[in-house]
């Protein structure tokens, strides 16, 4: 079997270690969905293990099943950086510094091995691995993009904050993390943003019919809660929010530009009754569509 052994275990001999795809039905509620599991057995521990190479990137999924008190030592990896997520058990490692049941932990110099000392009890560790090259692609240089609303709100606070004490660096510096960060998201995230033209552009020419976010997802294969957030970072606001306000924006322009009866109009822009769309337009614009109709006719 060429299987990558994240962890050995110190002290024990290698012809004491056998390792199998046949997992025994009592771990199978530690699986995970992602890969097939392997499992290394030996007198003292047992380790579940799953692995996934997505284009470089490494994930580890790494269960023990500790009968006896052992010793680990990471083998070397290609990854330079490497976020270890603690989801069962506690550890102490070599870093000096426990890692609990919750709590993660980046490190960033992946070619020093990584020592464990664990106890009897079962211990799941989640590991993510990164390489120098990942990280350089992807800051790469792109094309332009629109300023979101986050990146703007986040740009504006840089420029207009004033703080008088010693917490201007670590300030500025947390904004410059934050700032990176959604450049980051943005950058990765391309398709998002080709997904949501597409969808605006569905949205404008169908207001006279129901709309909801579950159609739109299912329509153009995209995941109600990545919808919901580009329809928040690009417009700042909900996507009912922004349905609303296109449907009212547009029966104000029906009202102003046309002849058209507003029962009509209402129909028009999604709403069944002129009562419902008169309602809606007044919490909206603060004015009744009569307004708007007694305004061109003052015009023309």
């Amino acid at each position: 079997m060429n299987l990558l052994l994240e962890f050995k275990v110190i002290d024990v001999p290698s012809q004491l270690i056998k390792l199998t795809y046949d997992i025994p039905s009592h771990y199978s509620k530690h699986i995970c969905a992602f890969s097939r599991p392997f499992l290394m057995t030996s007198p003292p521990v047992d380790i579940l293990y799953q692995q996934k190479a997505v284009n470089g990137y490494m994930i580890n999924n790494i269960t023990f099943f500790v009968r006896q008190s052992a010793s680990f030592s990471t083998a070397k990896a290609e990854a330079e950086m490497a976020f270890y997520c603690m989801l069962t058990g506690s550890v102490l490692m070599n870093i000096n510094k426990p890692l609990h049941q919750g709590q993660y932990t980046l490190i960033n110099d992946n070619s020093i091995p990584l020592l464990l000392d664990l106890e009897p009890g079962i211990y799941e560790l989640h590991q993510y691995g990164y390489t120098k090259t990942h990280l350089i692609n992807l800051a790469k240089a792109t094309y332009p993009r629109t300023i979101f609303i986050q990146l703007h709100q986040a740009i504006n606070e840089v420029k207009i904050t004033r703080i008088h004490s010693s917490l201007t660096e670590i300030w500025l510096e947390t904004k410059l993390k934050e700032i990176l960060i959604l450049f980051l998201d943005d950058h990765i995230s391309p398709k998002n943003e080709e997904h949501l033209d597409i969808i605006l552009n569905f949205i404008h020419n169908n207001l006279d019919k129901d709309i909801s976010i579950s159609q739109l997802t299912k329509m153009y294969y995209i995941s109600e809660s990545t919808l919901r957030r580009s329809f928040i970072r690009k417009f700042g606001t909900s996507f009912s929010q922004y349905l609303q306000k296109t449907r009212l924006e547009k029966g104000e322009d029906l009202l102003a530009h046309t002849n058209n009866p507003v029962h009509e109009i209402a129909l028009q822009v999604g709403y069944r009754s002129a009562a419902a769309f008169a309602h809606a337009f007044k919490q909206h614009f603060g004015y009744t569509p009569t307004i708007i109709r007694e305004r061109s006719a003052i015009v023309n």
